[in-house]
């Protein structure tokens, strides 16, 4: 599993609800070895999170 933390804003209720939901559902399942979450929202911390890693590796 990649741990990342990032930051981000929700931009409307909708948006929040969706990114606490994605919380719970990694909250509930990390214990379970082989878990794939799909959608929308995911694939955007995916991008955000990644952005960000390899910024702060090209910077160095």
């Amino acid at each position: 599993m990649i741990r990342r933390r990032i930051e981000t804003v929700a931009t409307s209720n909708a948006d929040d609800a969706a990114f606490r939901a994605l919380a719970d559902v990694a909250e509930i399942t990390k214990r379970i070895g082989d878990v794939r979450i799909i959608g929308g929202h995911m694939a955007s911390l995916l991008l955000t999170a990644l952005i960000r890693s390899s910024s702060k590796l090209a910077s160095c």
